[in-house]
């Protein structure tokens, strides 16, 4: 059973990753300034993943939700690459806000249909909240709640997985 939960938990991580590289890997612009801020926005992703591992080990954090802080860290920028190739800029106050293109091209892609929804759900909250300043007081009971839910289903699937 440890080994099958390990096989679940790990996954998030490497088919998120599978397709952001895949992803990235079609952006490029002639335009020298922009391919330098696109290799920019890659080595921040990647700094980022890195250091929320280092954080979720810090903290204990069983594999499950190590997996799901990695996913939320390599998708957090994606709208970036949008950004940047569309407007040639990554400033959200003369462009559009990175965190909602970010979703439309992760939500068309489909790259997080087949994880659970609160898994799914997890990760777009905390990707349209990251460069908030604050998350509206409409949206905190909504995001109290709902990461209540997770905690208790969590729980529930490390008792199961016992």
């Amino acid at each position: 059973m440890a080994a099958l939960k390990h096989l679940y938990e790990s996954r998030i991580p490497f088919f998120c990753r599978a397709w952001f590289e895949g992803y990235t890997s079609r952006i490029h612009s002639q335009d020298k300034e922009i391919e330098s801020n696109i290799r920019l926005k890659l080595a921040h992703t990647y700094r980022v993943c890195e250091n929320i591992a280092i954080i979720a080990r810090s903290l204990r954090m069983n594999e499950g939700d190590l997996a799901l802080a990695q996913a939320i860290a390599l998708l957090h920028d994606v709208g970036r690459f949008e950004q940047l190739c569309g407007f040639g800029s990554f400033d959200d106050r003369v462009t559009l806000d990175h965190a909602q293109l970010g979703l439309r091209v992760i939500n068309r892609s489909g790259v997080l249909c087949s994880l659970p929804w609160i898994e799914r759900n997890l990760i777009r909250r905390s990707i349209w909240n990251h460069n908030k300043y604050s998350i509206p007081d409409t949206e905190k009971a909504e995001v109290n709640d709902f990461i209540q839910c997770y905690l208790e289903k969590r729980c529930l699937c490390d008792c199961l997985w016992r």
